[in-house]
């Protein structure tokens, strides 16, 4: 799992996106609708999950100006990338789409 949140995060947020968009079995997709049909709106979500994860902290913004190491995982909270989805999908769903 890659410690710095940027564009290559995408697909793991989509997958949580994808997880968090389910009804029992049937699952639907909502990341992976949103990437596809809106990259704005995508982005604009992502940015607003990084912020929330920042407050909970599982993430914490870093000091560089660099634009692809903005955030970062907080690896005491989030050791892999299962820890990542599953507390990711938390956020999410307190952040009340």
């Amino acid at each position: 799992m890659n410690r710095h949140l940027n564009i290559r995060s995408w697909d793991l947020f989509e997958e949580m996106l994808n997880a968090y968009a389910s009804i029992g079995d049937i699952k639907l997709d909502l990341g992976t609708q949103l990437r596809d049909k809106d990259l704005d709106r995508f982005k604009e979500l992502f940015e607003k999950w990084c912020e929330e994860c920042v407050i909970t902290p599982i993430m914490q913004k870093t000091r560089t100006s660099l634009a692809h190491k903005r955030y970062a995982w907080n690896l005491k909270k989030i050791p892999d990338e299962e820890t990542a989805i599953k507390e990711g999908v938390k956020i999410l769903k307190q952040m009340e789409l």
